[in-house]
C-alpha cells in the first residue's frame, strides 16, 4: 500500500496493490467494479468522500478471490455480491489497519521506459506430433463447428440451471481442439517470431518502486522482483500497457494447469526469468 496526503497532511487516498484480480463476478452477467468498487465506498465511508483508491493488479496470473481448495464451506459462496461484500471487508481491514503504520518518504521521482525482448514460449516437435494426434480423434467424431455449438449447447444449459458460473465445461472437445491447434501454430510462428518485445515501465516514488508489464504473471514471478529490489516497497502491476497472457511457472506448464497451456500466453518460464531480471535490473538502477 502507498497512501498520499495533501500539503496540509491530510490522507487523500491509497494505491493499493493486490496480488489478486477483482473477480468476485466474473460469472454473473452484471456490470460490477467487484471488490475494489464496495472498498473504495466503504473507504469513503471511513476517511470521507474525498479519499481515493486506485486498485492494482500485483502478479496474480494463478489467484483467486475465491477458495479453489475447500468450495463453498464455511457459507463462502466466492460467486456472488455477499461474497464481494466480505472480501471488501478485508481488505478495507487491511488498508485501516496499515495506515497508522505508514512510513513518510521524500517524493523522489524517477521513470525509465524500457523496451524488454524476451523468448516466446516454444513447443517441441513431440509436442506437436501429440498435438496433431488429438486433433486427427477429435475431428474423426465430429467437425469443429459441430464442437462449437455443443460448447454453447452446455453454456445455455448450464445457465438456465440457475447459481454461480463459469458455465462452460473446460473438458469438452471444443477446449481441447483449441488448445492443440495453439499448439500446431505456436510450433509455425517460433521459427520466424522467436522474440516477444514489450513496453515495461520501473517507476521510484521515495523508497517505492514501480515495474509494470502487459502479462498476467504467476505469483512467484512478482516475488522474485520483490525480493531482489533495492526498495523498500515494490508494485509489481501487471496487465499494464496491454495483454499477453498468462506467464506460468514450471511446474504448471508440465502440469497444464489454468493458465499453464501453450493457448493461454505468449511466454514461458524462460521469458519470465528475463523479464524478471530486467525488471530488477531496471527498478535499482533508479536507486543508486
Amino acid at each position: 500500500m502507498l497512501f498520499t496526503v495533501d500539503a496540509a497532511g491530510k490522507y487523500t487516498g491509497v494505491i493499493a496493490n493486490v496480488a489478486c484480480p477483482a473477480q468476485v463476478m466474473e460469472a454473473t452477467y452484471q456490470v460490477s467494479s467487484d471488490i475494489a468498487g464496495e472498498a473504495r465506498e466503504k473507504l469513503k465511508k471511513v476517511y470521507g468522500d474525498g479519499f481515493r483508491m486506485i486498485y492494482q493488479i500485483g502478479a496474480a496470473g494463478c489467484q483467486s478471490p475465491r477458495d479453489l481448495v475447500r468450495g463453498y464451506r464455511d457459507g463462502f459462496h466466492g460467486w456472488n455480491a455477499a461474497s464481494c461484500a466480505l472480501l471488501s471487508d478485508r481488505l478495507v481491514k487491511c488498508i485501516v489497519e496499515a495506515k497508522p503504520r505508514a512510513v513518510e518518504t521524500a517524493p523522489v521521482l524517477k521513470h525509465e521506459k524500457l523496451s524488454v525482448m524476451v523468448p516466446r514460449r516454444t513447443v517441441t516437435a513431440a509436442q506437436v506430433a501429440e498435438a496433431e494426434k488429438v486433433l486427427a480423434a477429435v475431428r474423426a467424431r465430429k467437425t469443429d463447428a459441430a464442437a462449437w455449438d455443443e460448447f454453447l449447447a452446455t453454456v445455455h444449459a448450464n445457465e438456465a440451471k440457475g447459481g454461480p458460473g463459469p458455465y462452460d465445461d473446460k473438458e469438452q472437445d471444443f477446449i481441447t481442439l483449441e488448445i492443440n491447434k495453439a499448439i500446431v501454430q505456436r510450433f509455425k510462428d517460433q521459427v520466424t517470431q522467436p522474440n516477444l518485445t514489450f513496453e515495461m515501465h520501473v517507476v521510484r516514488l521515495g523508497d517505492v518502486a514501480f515495474a509494470t508489464c502487459p502479462f498476467e504473471l504467476y505469483l512467484a514471478y512478482g516475488q522474485s522482483i520483490k525480493a531482489r529490489s533495492a526498495a523498500k516497497q515494490t508494485f509489481v502491476v501487471e496487465q499494464c500497457g496491454g495483454t499477453y497472457g498468462y506467464v506460468p511457472t514450471p511446474a504448471a506448464e508440465t502440469a497444464r494447469g489454468y493458465g499453464g497451456g501453450v493457448n493461454n500466453g505468449q511466454i514461458g518460464h524462460e521469458g519470465a526469468f528475463k523479464l524478471c531480471d530486467r525488471a530488477v535490473e531496471g527498478v535499482n538502477r533508479l536507486f543508486k
